[in-house]
């Protein structure tokens, strides 16, 4: 069967996470392939906001802080 059709027939969801972080040099490379990759209408407006620390992570999540903060 053609790969590109494979792929979503055998794709998975996953709902648990490692508590672990991966290492910076994964993350850059993850962002980086994001921000290559085409938006709607190629309109470029996307926000990538990327954080290690969890605390934060979760208050903004709530949005009891600000992304700038």
């Amino acid at each position: 069967m053609n790969g590109f059709i494979e792929k979503p027939e055998n794709r998975r969801s996953i709902r648990s996470f490692k508590p672990d972080m991966p290492v910076g040099e994964d993350i850059r490379q993850i962002v980086g392939a994001g921000l290559s990759a085409p938006s709607g209408t190629n309109r470029q407006t996307t926000v990538t906001p990327v954080g290690r620390n969890k605390e934060k992570r979760g208050r903004i999540a709530e949005g009891r802080e600000s992304l700038a903060g």
